[in-house]
């Protein structure tokens, strides 16, 4: 799995040099993707939206990775701590930018994006918010098995996308 969130994650640090948004990288029709480039330079807060979504999405998933590490865990707890929050505010800025992006996600060329796409966004990020507001609930109560279970859940939430696409 951190093969895989990592390699994505690199992957995706392309749309940070935006010559390379002339290269269609997506297969049509099978990709949400495919024909966005287009969209993302229609305007400033577009452009904004992409690159804040991919910069908070791989702060976010190289911290999920990193909370379940056990020593992290357990010898420096004042670091777990701490990248926790910073995997939860980058999971806000991530969910927040994506609904600037939502408008156009799995529109191809096409004037409307598809409804079914927007829904999977909606799902998704609600799933997300639940999962780690449960999560946060239970580590307030120092219930810290619950706790591990849903902050569990809530990166597999996140990993969601990344195998849809």
């Amino acid at each position: 799995m951190v093969f895989w969130v990592g390699f994505f994650t690199l992957y995706a640090w392309r749309v940070f040099i935006p010559v390379v948004w002339d290269i269609d990288w997506f297969v049509p029709v099978a990709s949400p993707l495919w024909g966005q480039p287009i969209k993302w330079r229609e305007t400033s807060t577009m452009t904004a939206a992409i690159l804040v979504h991919v910069a908070a999405g791989s702060v976010m998933m190289g911290c999920g990775l990193l909370q379940f590490d056990a020593t992290l865990r357990h010898r420096h707890k004042w670091l777990h701590r701490l990248v926790g929050k910073v995997y939860v505010a980058s999971g806000i800025l991530c969910i927040g930018s994506l609904y600037v992006l939502r408008q156009v996600v799995g529109q191809g060329l096409d004037k409307e994006p598809p409804l079914s796409m927007q829904l999977f966004i909606d799902v998704c990020a609600i799933s997300w918010v639940c999962c780690t507001g449960l999560a946060l609930w239970y580590i307030k109560q120092r219930q810290f098995s619950l706790h591990q279970q849903w902050i569990t859940r809530s990166f597999v939430v996140a990993c969601v996308p990344l195998v849809q696409r």
